[in-house]
């Protein structure tokens, strides 16, 4: 019996998990928004005229930003310049603040694109955003209408496409499809942009969707 074509692949990537970077992202921005928070009780414990236990939050809060800093950037392919800045910035008062701010939005973007969010719909882990419930029950609804037609729709894509539409349905990021197919972000935003065309999804989630609810 033939094997799917557009089945998601078991094997890693390059000898690595597909979800490896975004997982530690995942768990980086964890330990960056308990730094953020115990920056802020740091703040309120200064106020407070308690400089004793507000040194060892500010421990603590450094400790979580530097582990923090370390995962994020790596999960997102920083090179070492870059995350010796960020440990240095985190010795500046206030500007540390700000910089775990901007990061901690890089991550939750990075991740989204990712496809993570709060509710799994499938038993192959695709996470969806929970405050989106429309576009969730929507394409259910539709589900056995793009059963159907997805045979079709899948068959006229080309072989990169094709691999590309894979990776998708992993949860790979644009970054990590073109750093594992050595390509640009520039050429994998093309692709996907016939795949979209071609198979009728009409974002990331979608498309992962309807690879997943092909087997």
């Amino acid at each position: 019996m033939q094997s799917n074509p557009y089945q998601a692949p078991k094997a890693a990537l390059g000898g690595v998990d597909a979800t490896e970077d975004t997982e530690k992202v995942k768990s980086g921005q964890k330990l960056l928004i308990y730094a953020i928070l115990l920056n802020f009780v740091t703040m309120a414990l200064q106020a407070a005229g308690v400089p004793l236990l507000g040194l060892l939050v500010v421990v603590a809060a450094l400790g979580m930003s530097l582990v923090g800093i370390f995962r994020v950037a790596s999960g997102m392919g920083s090179g070492i310049a870059l995350k010796i800045l960020l440990v240095i910035l985190m010795f500046v008062p206030l500007v540390n603040l700000i910089t775990l701010l901007i990061l901690n939005s890089r991550a939750t973007k990075l991740l989204r694109e990712a496809g993570y969010g709060a509710v799994r719909v499938s038993p192959r882990m695709v996470y969806v955003d929970a405050s989106k419930p429309k576009l969730v029950d929507s394409f259910m609804a539709k589900e056995a209408d793009a059963r159907s037609g997805a045979t079709g729709r899948f068959a006229i894509l080309t072989p990169r496409e094709i691999e590309i539409a894979r990776l998708i349905g992993m949860g790979a990021s644009n970054k990590r499809i073109a750093r594992h197919l050595a390509i640009t972000e520039r050429t994998v935003k093309g692709h996907l942009t016939a795949i979209f065309r071609k198979t009728g999804a009409v974002d990331r989630l979608t498309l992962a969707l309807l690879i997943a609810r092909r087997h």
